[in-house]
Parts: C-alpha cells; structure tokens; sequence
C-alpha cells in the first residue's frame, strides 16, 4: 500500500513565501520608478500612414512609412503642418540613413531606393524574392563613405546583412538564422547588429559577424552614446547595456514573461552618456537621467504605437502610427 507524504505547513509556506518574493523582485525590474510630467505638443500629419523614420536633412524633416502591403511612402516638412509626399515603393518603407546629398531607404518589399533632391537615383530588389512574391524585409541601413549596410529578414527567419560599395555592387552577404531588425556604428570600424534573439558585432579587423552573449528578446532597437556605451532595447520590454571599452553587458530591464510584465518597446535613443528614452508600444515613453540607472514613464496622452525617437533642435522627436508627432522639450 503506498503512502502519500505532505509538506509540513512551514515548509510549504516558506516554498511560496519565497516564490512571491523571486516573482516581485522580477516585477519591479520591468516597472518604471515613477511617473512623471513632461512638456510636450501632439500633431498628427494630414494622413493615415504609420511613420516609421525620420531624420532631420537640408533644413528639413525627411520620414518614411506606409502599411506594410501599402504604399511606401517618403514625406518631407519644416513644421509637419505643411509637407510633401511621394510614393517610392510598393509597400511600407521601415527605414531611411541621409548621407551626403542622398536619402537611402529600405522597406518591406525588398528594395533599396535612393533618392536625391526629390528624384529617384537608384532602386533595386536586394532581398531575395520568392516565387510567391514574397520578399525579404529589409530593415535597417547604415551608409559610411565607402559602403552601403542593410540589415533584414522575414517573418523573423532568414536573416540577412548585405554589403554593397558606393556603386552598389555587392561586397559581402552573410546570413543568419533569425531576421535582423538594425544596425549602428560604433564609429571606430566596429559594427553592432540586433535582432531575434540575437546581437551580433562585427571588427573591420576580423571582417565576420560573431555572436554577442546576450540572449532572450526580440532586440528591435540600438543607440550608441558616443561616449563608451552602447544600448539595446527588445520589443517585449528588455534594455541592456554594453561597456565598449570594457566589452561587459548589463541588463538593466527584463523582458515580459508570464508573471511579469514590461512594455514592449520599438525604438531607444540616448544622446549623451546619461540622457536617454524609450519609445514604444500604445504611446509608452520613459526617460533617464543616469544612464539607465532609473526610469520615468513620461505622461502622454496617447495610444498610438510610438515607433522612433530622434534628437533634434533640443527636443525628443517621436513618431509613430496614424501620422502622430510628438515633440518633447529638454530642460
């Protein structure tokens, strides 16, 4: 006969006693230190398209966007009251890098597309494309004087970094197991890369890709600070930091997971070693003061998904979806 044995009562509530704790000790780690008021203006450009760049160029703001089987689109304004729009592509353009006198952009349906002084230069399918139509996403572009970066992949699978010299004829193209969301310069010939569970470095040195020790999100986002950091943010809510003197990571958010929540993020932006934001899903915008140290929920009153953040004329600029624009001053 076989006999059943119980936990004693103060065995089983220490058990959950500690299982509480290691759950709220997580929470908190995914949970801004306050909340705080911002002075900020909202306007919305006369149009439904979700914006997904934007660069200040020539005197003016240069965005792209589109829906991802809709037009792509390429905008320019002073004051996003008045602006101008041209369609470039056949489906939502993800990213633009200027250079020069040059605008590069890339997006869902697979191309690269260069524009200069408002007329097409160059555009061509760089991802590959299936029989089905279906492409390669391309979604990040990083341009320097000798070449030509795209970052991408599809449906989070068949990843890609392609490089091209300045008459676009391919250099290099490595692929990877999971897509590739962006790419940022270290500035010193050193590369960074993010992506599906992945951030990868590359030394003009070594001339190959190599695995960061950092796992577990979907890294959609990176900034580096000029200093001697460099920052990743997740879309399910994860932030980490990287020494680039001494090569050592932090992690200084978690991710969501079952019993702790975080929002999901889409862009980070610092612009010096202590001063950096957040942006992110349903109108989410934190700020530091102190290198990610602590966090502050901006009050905003929207819930349009935020897509990207700049620096420009001593404010953060966000945009996002349905055409929103959101300017928040700096003290």
């Amino acid at each position: 006969m076989s006999k059943t044995t119980f936990l004693k009562p103060s065995i089983y509530f220490i058990f959950l006693l500690g299982l509480v704790s290691n759950l709220l000790v997580l929470n908190s780690c995914n949970k801004d230190d306050e909340t705080i008021d911002v002075n900020y203006s909202i306007s919305y450009l006369d149009t439904n398209i979700d914006l997904q760049d934007v660069a200040f160029f020539q005197g003016s703001y240069v965005l792209v966007g589109g829906r991802s089987w809709e037009i792509g689109v390429l905008i320019k304004s002073k004051d996003f009251v008045e602006f101008t729009i041209d369609s470039i592509s056949y489906n939502a353009m993800l990213d633009l890098f200027t250079y020069g006198d040059d605008i590069y952009c890339t997006g869902v349906d697979g191309r690269i597309t260069v524009v200069n002084n408002g007329q097409i230069r160059y555009q061509n399918y760089l991802g590959k494309v299936e029989e089905d139509w279906s492409y390669t996403v391309l979604r990040s572009i990083y341009v320097d004087d000798n070449r030509i970066i795209i970052t991408g992949g599809k449906s989070y699978n068949n990843g890609q970094i392609t490089q091209l010299n300045k008459e676009y004829k391919l250099i290099e193209y490595d692929t990877f197991v999971n897509q590739l969301n962006e790419i940022e310069s270290l500035g010193d010939g050193r590369l960074m890369a993010v992506g599906y569970g992945q951030v990868l470095s590359y030394d003009e040195g070594e001339y190959k890709w190599k695995q960061e020790n950092v796992f577990g999100d979907n890294f959609i986002a990176c900034s580096f600070d000029y200093h001697s950091s460099f920052w990743v943010a997740g879309a399910d809510g994860s932030i980490f930091k990287l020494n680039t003197e001494s090569q050592r990571w932090e992690k200084l958010r978690d991710e969501s997971t079952f019993f702790s929540h975080s929002q999901g993020l889409n862009d980070i932006l610092f612009i010096d070693e202590n001063n950096g934001i957040v942006v992110g899903q349903e109108g989410y915008v934190s700020i530091t003061t102190n290198a990610g140290k602590t966090w502050s929920q901006a009050n905003i009153k929207t819930d349009n998904n935020l897509n990207k953040v700049i620096y420009a004329e001593n404010q953060y600029l966000i945009i996002g979806d349905d055409g929103i624009v959101i300017k928040i001053d700096l003290p």
